[in-house]
Formats: structure tokens, C-alpha cells, sequence
């Protein structure tokens, strides 16, 4: 699905100002479905949250593999340049959801010598790799600022729009707008604990291989087959431990 820009008439940049990006996003974690997410940022900060636009109060999802509950504030990363740390709302089977740190990483892009219009953003193309998917953005100098939506940044302005090569993962802007500092904290609060991600995958793996041992021994019982899809935004960690990856 394209998403145009064609509401948006003008935008006016201004370093100072805090900004909310409202983004269409596909392809989290085990769950195919859309979200609707928002990017909040100034010159130092973001904050990127993300949820399932009919959710009003905690719901319950079956993916036929496992159960899952999630609200509307289930998904956050915040991203802090001075101190150069990523923290992400994360996720295991037996311990509930909790934070992981990583250190904040600027991607390796290559700039492409293609541009086009999205909405009235003169967007500029651009290539990466990032844990196992390659991406191609859209990018706008109007916006200059290294933030974008999810864990992509480091290019010269706000991506407008990224989708990795399969299709599966997809990020689209639908509108930018300056909002009030008060309404919104960009910072993890200091009081909130932290685990590190590597040891985060290597349990979350731990105990995945076990619930699909269980759930081969319990169709090996019945007689049943299962097929297990997956489809994880993030698929190696080889940036952060050689040879670790998802499962």
C-alpha cells in the first residue's frame, strides 16, 4: 500500500522545536499486520512508538503459535545521542516485557543519485544492510535531522519512507507537525532498569527453541503438522556478537 503525502501543503523546519512524524509500519515481530506509529524528536533525542490502530484497552492476539497481549503503548524506543544509548521496550515468553540497551549506531548508507516527490517533500534514495535486511529509504533534506522510524538514522535528513527488500518491512510517513515539549518525555526515565539486548536474544532464543520442541513433540503426538512463519524485523545481531542471531 502507497501512502501520499498530499495533505501536507508546506512544513517549515525549525531546530528549537520538538516534532511528531505519524508513520504507517509493517512487518514487527510475528505479527503481520499494520501498526500505526509516531516518531517524536528534536535535535538530540527521539522517542518511536508503535501500536495496532483498534486496540483500545489490552487485547489479546492468537498467531496460533503463542498468545500474545499488547495496548497501545506496548512498543517504544527512545534514542539518545549525547549518550549515544538506544532503549527498546522489549518482550519475553516468561518474564513479560521490560527494556534492553544498545549502544546508538549510525548506518553505513549508500547515497543513490535518484530523487522524487512524496507529498511536498523533495525526497532524495538511499541503501543499507541492518540485522540481516537490506533497506532502500527515501529521505528529505527539508527535515534535517538523522532521526527516522524504527532504529533506521543517520541520514542527512528525516526518512520519509524505507522498505526492506522483501516487501514484508515497511515505513511510510503520513504527517509532520511541531507539537508542545510538555506533551511529550523524549528521555527513558532515570528510574526505569535496563538489561542489555545481547543477553535479551540469547534467552529470548533459549526459550523459543523450547516451545517449538514442545509444540513438535505435542503434533508428533496428534499425528498434525505445523508450519512456523516468522517474521522478525531484526534477523542477525552480527553488529553487536559475531554469529548471533534470531533462533
Amino acid at each position: 500500500m502507497r501512502i501520499i503525502l498530499a495533505f501536507i501543503i508546506s512544513f517549515n523546519f525549525s531546530y528549537g522545536q520538538t516534532y511528531k512524524a505519524e508513520y504507517d509500519m509493517y512487518g514487527h515481530a510475528l505479527i503481520n499486520k499494520r501498526f500505526e506509529a509516531t516518531l517524536f524528536f528534536d535535535a538530540f533525542n527521539s522517542m518511536f512508538k508503535y501500536h495496532f490502530p483498534d486496540l483500545q484497552e489490552t487485547q489479546e492476539v492468537d498467531e496460533g503459535f503463542e498468545t500474545y497481549s499488547f495496548s497501545e503503548n506496548d512498543f517504544v524506543i527512545y534514542a539518545d545521542k549525547k549518550s549515544k544509548k538506544l532503549y527498546e521496550k522489549n518482550y519475553l515468553f516468561d518474564e513479560g516485557d521490560y527494556f534492553t540497551e544498545e549502544k546508538t549506531f549510525k548506518l553505513k548508507w549508500v547515497l543513490v543519485d535518484e530523487k522524487k516527490n512524496i507529498g511536498s517533500f523533495e525526497c532524495f534514495k538511499a541503501k543499507t544492510k541492518f540485522r540481516g535486511r537490506e533497506y532502500t529509504a527515501w529521505y528529505t533534506i527539508s527535515v534535517p535531522v538523522s532521526f527516522g522510524p524504527w532504529k533506521l538514522n543517520g541520514l542527512p535528513g528525516l526518512i520519509v519512507e524505507a522498505t526492506d527488500e522483501s516487501g514484508l518491512v515497511q515505513f511510510r510517513l503520513k504527517k509532520i507537525e511541531t507539537i508542545n515539549v510538555k506533551n511529550v518525555d523524549l528521555k527513558l526515565p532515570s528510574t526505569v532498569e535496563t538489561k542489555s539486548l545481547i543477553s535479551h536474544v540469547k534467552k529470548n532464543n533459549q526459550l523459543f527453541k523450547k516451545k517449538v520442541a514442545k509444540m513438535k513433540a505435542r503434533n508428533d503426538r496428534d499425528g498434525s503438522v505445523a508450519e512456523l512463519t516468522f517474521n522478525a524485523i531484526e534477523i542477525n545481531y552480527y553488529d553487536l556478537e559475531k554469529g548471533l542471531k534470531i533462533w
